[in-house]
């Protein structure tokens, strides 16, 4: 799996994705009879901690990737790359509503997720933020973000990150009673804000799953990029090496 991020703001931007991609296998073991017995499932067969999830395109929209992380047994990476060469000049409402198609029709049961963001230029020549969820499994669009609002929106192993940012309840005397609300003030968030929320949600639920009895499906290097009207900037990248 993945936890990818996108944190927008006036300034711009951010989308962030970690790095780590594991696949799974099932197969079927043959009773003494000669006919399946029973579906046998094995888990993280292959992991690999060097998954690109954070693309960009010559137009300057971004987009993050989660979930199936393979395409007819090939890793996913490949097809993103090769949508991007057919529509690397599309904005971003034509790519966030062309993607999910785009991968329907390779593999129909295909459940990848996407988050694709960027701007749109309007007559009066101002810039307009869009940030926009997929599923391709549902042949779903949702744009995600409002006007005017700074924000953020998850995907992937979310469950971590959402526990923290939840209020709580204590319990005093068998009856619970809320907490004090602590809010995260996305309204006065800056740029910088923005890249460092986004490394932090990815890094505390790596470093969270490592003490946790359960998949370590979120890890590797951290990819972060932002975007403003017109250009975009890689804050980290990880790149091919020796």
């Amino acid at each position: 799996m993945s936890l990818v991020i996108s944190v927008y703001v006036g300034e711009g931007i951010v989308l962030a994705g970690d790095s780590r991609s594991s696949f799974n296998a099932a197969y079927k073991t043959i009773g003494k009879d000669g006919h399946p017995e029973k579906e046998v499932h094995h888990h993280s067969i292959h992991v690999s901690d060097t998954t690109y999830k954070v693309f960009v395109t010559n137009s300057h929209v971004g987009i993050l990737t989660c979930g199936d992380a393979s395409v007819l047994g090939i890793p996913i990476v490949q097809f993103i790359e090769n949508y991007i060469r057919l529509h690397n000049e599309d904005d971003v409402d034509k790519i966030a509503h062309s993607i999910g198609d785009y991968f329907h029709a390779i593999d129909s049961h295909l459940n990848t997720h996407f988050i694709v963001a960027g701007y749109i230029q309007n007559e009066d020549s101002t810039f307009e933020q869009r940030v926009y969820q997929v599923f391709t499994a549902e042949e779903m669009v949702n744009p995600r973000n409002e006007v005017g609002r700074q924000g953020a929106i998850w995907d992937g192993i979310t469950d971590i990150l959402s526990r923290l940012m939840q209020n709580i309840a204590y319990k005093v005397e068998g009856k619970y009673i809320d907490g004090e609300p602590v809010e995260i003030m996305w309204n006065f968030f800056t740029l910088q804000d923005a890249i460092d929320f986004a490394q932090y949600a990815i890094k505390v639920t790596i470093d969270t799953l490592k003490f946790q009895k359960r998949e370590k499906s979120v890890g590797g290097p951290i990819d972060i990029l932002v975007l403003k009207p017109g250009s975009h900037q890689w804050i980290a990248h990880k790149e091919l090496h020796l």
